[in-house]
């Protein structure tokens, strides 16, 4: 039996196709491995079936419950996918505000977790929604910007697609050379990569290309080149659609005959889609009309016009209307002529108004968006302000810091008299002194890739986690007592380091800071409080780890430390300080 993957492998190959058929047997397959994973994708394939068969209302159900699922799953890229496929189907009916604010959900999910392939396609699909609301400008930007990333991730499949889309918008603005390029472009992309499919979809618009250019033998040829693929693909909804617009080029070029020969072959094929129907009736009737048989054509464009109707197809509403009226004014029936002139009217008003309230409501969305993308950065920032990177970047994804850590490496830095220099001097000089001390000391060990911890009063803390995490530290140390002496010589500092095991995490909601505990960071502390002014004491442990060549080691002998009793520690110091502080106490 097939894997999960594999399974839904063979989902995307089948919605490539529109091939509903193995999409109802795929999502059977996926019910019956049982699986939360494996149900989840089931309730998602059924969805893309129902949105092909235009079921816009069981497709959103079927998407709710995959969202559901993958939200108990907790698989934020399939949730961002499942988003994006409820996008679509608001797309489809028309809902152009709920499919941006679908499309900005789902690409904030691919942000927030660091995916620019998956952030690109829904910039993509963004552009799309700008497309159909007629902001072609929008459109283009959105497109080159995707078209960007994926050029970078060398997503060949994803740079055709685009292309593709590209040339669509420079279709609808006029600009017929740029969308013969980019169509031209995307095709032979297509065909290298196989994806037939796409290479039918692409030459359906370079026809349509051609045929704004009434440049009828390439429109004819590139239609019949995208039902050839279709046909061979098995793929009949699309075949359908492709006749509807094949048949209207040869009807515009006067091909009357050819034109008759495929609306009888278009006639045996099922009409899924409502929109190819009426464009297969409208056809319909405009050979009627050819023929002078108008009162046929009148009983063929009501049919249209009720198919329109029961679909909710309002535009096509308004086209049977308009046609019905020009062929009342032929048939010299004055009544028909103004009832259709006055639906037409009211209709094309209708839309009119109901496309300045999309476009109203897109930018309302547009801008409600803008204010939770700043709130967000600002939050963004604020967590970046107080955590390290690495751990403010798991934050914002939303997954839990809690690191056990096998060993670990952890120094800590206090100002020795710092308490009596500060009540001899004002609060703003010793905040200012303060802030310099530490800036010089996040530069020295930012360096050697340790993590500041925090600050407690006058000391200082920091951890190193990754790669040699001894040598690291001790290298740290020794610039960090370097710097302390040349720019603030004045002030005296005591350094402690100790390595091994902590536990180290972010805990609660406010004040966010993360933290290091356990006995390593208790031993590291003791170090520093049982050391000597300019000098960094380690434990007999740490310096065990430290390479032979590399440094300056003296023991110090055993001491005594508070909750641990008496331990073997060493000073690590250039040679010279070494020489003078000897073994001694």
């Amino acid at each position: 039996m097939k894997t999960v993957e594999e399974i839904v492998a063979d989902v995307n190959t089948a919605l490539r196709n529109s091939d509903r058929e193995s999409l109802v047997r795929l999502a059977e397959m996926l019910d019956a491995l049982a699986t939360p994973r494996a149900l989840a994708s089931a309730a998602q394939t059924r969805a893309v079936t129902a949105r092909l068969t235009g079921d816009s209302a069981k497709a959103l159900e079927y998407y709710g419950d995959a969202l559901a699922q993958f939200e108990i799953l907790q698989n934020p890229i399939a949730r961002a996918h499942t988003y994006g496929g409820m996008a679509n189907v608001y797309l489809d009916m028309g809902d152009y505000p709920q499919a941006l604010e679908h499309y900005r959900r789902a690409l904030t999910i691919h942000e927030d977790h660091d995916d620019p392939a998956g952030a690109a396609v829904v910039l993509g699909n963004i552009g799309g929604v700008h497309y159909s609301t007629g902001n072609y400008a929008e459109a283009l930007d959105l497109s080159f910007r995707a078209l960007t990333i994926h050029t970078s991730n060398n997503d060949a499949e994803r740079i055709a697609e685009v292309t593709g889309n590209i040339g669509n918008v420079y279709l609808a603005i006029g600009d017929y050379s740029q969308a013969t390029s980019y169509c031209m472009q995307a095709l032979e992309l297509h065909n290298e990569l196989g994806k037939r499919a796409f290479v039918a979809l692409v030459s359906n618009t370079l026809a349509m290309v051609y045929a704004q250019q009434q440049q009828w033998t390439d429109a004819l040829r590139y239609h019949e080149q995208a039902r050839s693929l279709y046909d061979d693909l098995g793929n009949r909804a699309s075949v359908n659609r492709v006749l509807g617009s094949l048949i209207s080029v040869h009807l515009q070029c006067g091909n009357v005959d050819e034109a008759r020969a495929l609306l009888e072959e278009q006639a045996g094929l099922p009409y899924v889609n409502p929109t190819v129907e009426c464009t297969h009736l409208d056809n319909r009737a405009r050979l009627a009309i050819i023929d002078d048989r108008l009162d046929d054509a009148n009983e063929v464009l009501r049919q249209a016009l009720a198919v329109a109707m029961n679909a909710g197809l309002r535009p096509s509403c308004a086209t049977m209307h308009q046609r019905l009226r020009d062929l009342a004014k032929q048939r010299g029936d004055f009544d028909a002529y103004v009832e259709h002139n006055d639906a037409y009217q009211n209709i094309h008003e209708e839309i009119r108004g109901q496309e300045s309230s999309r476009r109203f409501a897109m930018v309302e969305a547009e801008r409600r968006y803008e204010a939770e993308r700043l709130e967000k950065a600002r939050q963004q920032n604020l967590i970046h302000s107080m955590l390290p990177a690495a751990v403010a970047d798991r934050i914002l994804r939303g997954e839990p810091v809690q690191d056990s850590i096998e060993c670990c490496s952890v120094l800590f830095m206090d100002l020795v008299g710092f308490t009596a220099l500060s009540a001899s001097t004002t609060n703003d000089a010793i905040v200012a002194l303060l802030n310099d001390i530490f800036t010089a000391a996040d530069d020295c060990i930012r360096r050697y890739g340790l993590m500041k911890i925090k600050t407690i009063g006058d000391a200082y803390m920091c951890a190193g986690f990754d790669g040699d995490v001894a040598t690291l530290a001790a290298r740290a140390a020794t610039r960090l007592l370097d710097t302390m002496n040349e720019r603030f010589p004045s002030i005296d500092v005591r350094i402690g380091i100790h390595a091994g095991p902590v536990t180290a995490g972010v805990i609660g909601s406010e004040r966010l800071q993360y933290d290091v505990w356990g006995d390593t960071v208790n031993i590291a502390s003791r170090m520093e409080s049982t050391g000597k002014p300019g000098c960094i004491h380690v434990s007999k442990t740490f310096a065990d780890m430290l390479p032979a060549l590399e440094f300056s080691i003296t023991d110090r002998g055993i001491i005594d430390v508070k909750g641990r009793g008496p331990m073997a520690t060493a000073w690590l110091a250039p040679a010279t300080l070494i020489d003078a502080l000897g073994n001694g106490s």
